[in-house]
């Protein structure tokens, strides 16, 4: 008796300005055996970034030409708001620079509408996923530890970036303008807050946080 494997379920975003294409897109997606879509088409940026910011997507596809604005623009906007969801940029005419720069801007793939009736349609999406899940992987503690600092208060991030700096209660109470008491209330909640026993230990998921939040090469 032949056990069928288990059907990933994915919500995609669909990101182009030519509805025929978008639609051909969508069609292709649905055939696809191993995958179930739940699929949003959009046309422009704005409306995408409010998608993304509202709903959680396990891929994105990105057209590179869209109007007066790039996919490369799209993608970028996409990781500086700290979303690290799979994409693929799709063109219809090939170009190495572009398919440089979108990869560069946090792209997982670039392929050409042509071939998304093919079988590459999957195997992009099966290496975009995992590309993105090996990654996921790798920065898991450094995730977590942004977790843990945005649970933080503004002023209490300031602090702590001056507490980073190497300045005691002392100087950053003068340099705020605020008593050094305060500075150290601050200190005991962000030790709470971030389950730190020690500053140490506080600064070193400080810097943990912002190596998960720098560029990756």
């Amino acid at each position: 008796m032949n056990i069928m494997a288990p059907t990933q379920q994915l919500t995609t975003l669909i990101l182009d300005d030519d509805d025929d294409h978008a639609r051909l897109l969508e069609i292709s997606l649905s055939r696809l055996s191993d995958f179930s879509f739940q699929t949003h088409k959009c046309s422009n940026i704005q409306r995408a970034i409010e998608l993304i910011q509202s709903s959680d997507f396990d891929l994105l596809f990105v057209d590179y030409r869209l109007g007066g604005d790039t996919g490369e623009s799209f993608v970028s906007k996409v990781r500086q708001l700290g979303q690290d969801v799979p994409i693929i940029c799709i063109t219809a005419v090939g170009d190495h620079y572009a398919a440089a720069d979108v990869t560069r801007a946090g792209a997982q793939r670039f392929m050409l509408k042509s071939d998304i009736q093919s079988p590459l349609l999957k195997t992009m999406i099966q290496e975009s996923l995992a590309a993105v899940e090996q990654t996921r992987t790798l920065m898991a503690p450094q995730l977590e530890a942004r977790e843990l600092i945005n649970r933080l208060t503004p002023r209490e991030k300031e602090v702590l970036e001056l507490i980073v700096q190497g300045l005691l209660s002392k100087q950053i109470a003068l340099k705020l303008g605020c008593a050094e008491g305060t500075i150290k209330l601050h200190r005991s909640r962000m030790l709470d807050k971030t389950g730190s026993q020690t500053t140490g230990e506080l600064v070193r998921i400080s810097m943990l946080a912002r190596e998960f939040s720098s560029p990756q090469s």
